[in-house]
């Protein structure tokens, strides 16, 4: 096989770019306010745990829940998931802001 050849298949099969959702979603950001919270693919505690976020995380919420009781959201990393409402607060530091709007302090 050919040097062209195998780049070709490399280039075929390799997976597609992850979408940079944080730069390009729009919401409410906030911040874990509990000890910690799971980030679940779904709006409600019988949906798998993607990732556990620590107290002070930065969180983007681009989608509510009907309830209101869990929002869509993404982190400062690009995961994406939903998380409780009542674990959040949107008292923010400046600081954590630049992850999601490029603001500098």
């Amino acid at each position: 096989i050919t040097d062209m050849v195998r780049s070709g298949i490399a280039a075929w099969t390799a997976p597609p770019p992850t979408p940079d959702i944080a730069a390009e979603a729009s919401g409410r950001i906030y911040a874990v306010s509990a000890t910690e919270t799971a980030l679940r693919t779904g709006p409600g505690e019988n949906y798998q745990v993607v990732a556990t976020l620590g107290a002070g995380i930065v969180v983007m919420v681009i989608e509510p829940d009907p309830s209101g009781q869990w929002g869509r959201a993404v982190t400062e990393t690009n995961q994406v998931g939903f998380v409780a409402i009542s674990d959040l607060t949107p008292d923010v530091p400046v600081d954590a802001l630049n992850a999601f709007s490029g603001v500098k302090k």
